[in-house]
């Protein structure tokens, strides 16, 4: 009965691991979304900036 226990025990450290490793996992995945949709928002902010800045720079040359 005792050994049962023990590998009872043990299977379940083992799924706990497993466990914990597929969220470390999951939160590196997320993480890494997260920088390439700050990269994405970063470079659409630039390319606005610099679209307005075109068209200002149009608008003061036609004048």
């Amino acid at each position: 009965m005792y050994d049962l226990n023990l590998a009872n025990i043990e299977n379940v450290e083992k799924q706990i691991d497993s466990l914990f490793s597929k969220i470390k996992e999951y939160k590196e995945k997320i993480d890494e979304s997260s920088k390439d949709a700050n990269n994405d928002v970063t470079e659409n902010v630039r390319r606005l900036t610099d679209d307005e800045l075109n068209e200002m720079a149009n608008e003061i040359n036609e004048d």
